[in-house]
């Protein structure tokens, strides 16, 4: 019979589900990595809930084969949900080098279960009747290679260093301590869900961790361990209903939070639109902010960008917001060092419409796509050209680390965006250093 707390036990493993299924296989781009974390997250605490309320209820009996089938992703709760928070703050689009190791230890618990996998069905029936009966019982049984009581122990232990280390991440972005690429308004606007769900899941792993101590004091007694940590089991109940149904109904979480949140600066067309306020010690057009894209040509010279007809006006706070995303990213991670670089790919890594780039590129910097790009590797060119190494090296050389295609294209833009061939460039820079 399931009583109150059960009800929301149920709700939380439905939203629980939903909500993880719709992160994991959501086909939108934005935040694709982040989402994919969350769900990663999310999904092993709602089948830890399910397998809970399945053997509390003694369901359990009739698909005795779900027994420890989860077990290896609960360890994937805390390295996931820590990963989930990285990506977010420093806009990640992918893993590093090294955080494979981070899922190291569900690899091991699985590989160490095979031989309890194996097992015949009716062993593990048999398994599951004995713990219906008592509760208790659920600590030590279906054990592989190693005793299952030490998983009970050391996968909360394992998940609240993960939240350690992530607290501290999201301490170091309020203070700005560290220079995250994430925006500050961005950060703002999703600090209250990250430091929400953080807290929420440090509960739950808490109360998990206490209330399977509870469970091998009362191994030998009577006393249910559901009964003993009846408080806790409330808490971390509504801590899980709170955090799935929170991402239920919020689809700025579930559609990319760096999207919608820029879709709150933009404002509909209307018939007489007011022009935006032009930002502070930039050039900006003086007819109204409108993107207008035409069908099957483009208003930016570029091919890369899709022939599609867009209306939107963006005002002075999103303009801002994505000229210091594009400076920032490119200053960080030096995209523009990528031969072939498309604006489409651009987009991509800054989680931001093209149609959107493609206005600011135009009307903020007056630049085409290809010159924004262009004028960066010259300037990185001239920025290696300061070091003393490499004053020696082959200009084709600096122009193929700097990104530029072809020796031809590199001269053609430096002169462009510095008035002088590098030859000039170099020899006035060496008269002025002996001067």
């Amino acid at each position: 019979m399931l009583d109150i707390y059960d009800m929301f036990l149920v709700g939380g493993i439905f939203c629980g589900f939903i909500t993880s299924l719709l992160l994991f296989f959501q086909a939108r781009r934005y935040q694709r990595h982040a989402n994919l974390l969350l769900s990663l997250a999310l999904f092993p605490i709602a089948w830890y809930a399910f397998i809970y309320l399945i053997l509390k209820t003694g369901a359990i009996i009739h698909v005795p084969v779900l027994f420890r089938a989860g077990s290896p992703l609960y360890y994937l709760i805390g390295p996931c949900s820590y990963l989930y928070v990285r990506s977010v703050i420093m806009d990640e689009d992918r893993f590093r080098k090294w955080d494979w190791v981070h899922f190291l230890p569900a690899i091991l618990h699985l590989i160490e279960l095979m031989p309890f996998f194996l097992t015949d069905a009716e062993t593990k029936r048999e398994i599951v009747r004995e713990i219906t009966q008592r509760f208790n019982t659920s600590y030590q049984k279906g054990s592989g290679l190693v005793p299952a009581i030490w998983h009970f122990m050391l996968r909360p232990v394992h998940a609240l260093i993960y939240l350690v280390f992530q607290w501290a991440l999201l301490i170091r972005a309020v203070n700005r301590k560290n220079n995250y690429t994430i925006q500050p308004q961005v950060f703002r606007s999703i600090r209250a869900w990250l430091f929400g769900s953080t807290t929420l899941i440090t509960i739950i792993m808490v109360g998990l961790l206490v209330q399977t101590v509870v469970g091998v004091m009362l191994a030998k007694s009577s006393v249910p361990v559901t009964s003993a940590s009846g408080y806790m089991q409330i808490v971390m109940t509504f801590a899980f209903f709170i955090m799935s149904a929170y991402l239920f109904f919020k689809p700025d979480i579930l559609y990319g939070t760096l999207k919608t949140n820029a879709e709150r600066f933009i404002k509909t067309v209307n018939p007489s639109p007011e022009p935006p306020a032009a930002p502070k010690q930039q050039p900006v057009a003086t007819e109204p902010a409108v993107i207008t894209v035409a069908t099957g040509k483009e208003n930016t010279g570029n091919e890369d960008e899709p022939a599609a007809r867009r209306e939107t006006l963006l005002n002075e706070e999103l303009i801002n917001l994505y000229s210091d995303k594009v400076e920032e990213h490119l200053a960080c991670r030096q995209s523009f060092r990528r031969k072939g670089l498309t604006i489409n790919q651009l987009a991509d890594e800054l989680c931001m419409p093209v149609h959107h780039l493609s206005y600011v590129l135009n009307h903020l910097y007056k630049q085409r796509f290809s010159d924004f790009i262009n004028q960066h590797r010259v300037e990185y060119v001239r920025q290696l050209f300061t070091e003393e190494e490499n004053r020696v090296m082959k200009l084709e050389i600096l122009a193929e680390k700097a990104g530029f295609s072809s020796r031809s294209n590199f001269f053609a833009m430096f002169k462009k965006f510095t008035g002088v061939t590098p030859a000039d460039y170099i020899r006035q820079a060496e008269q002025k250093r002996t001067a």
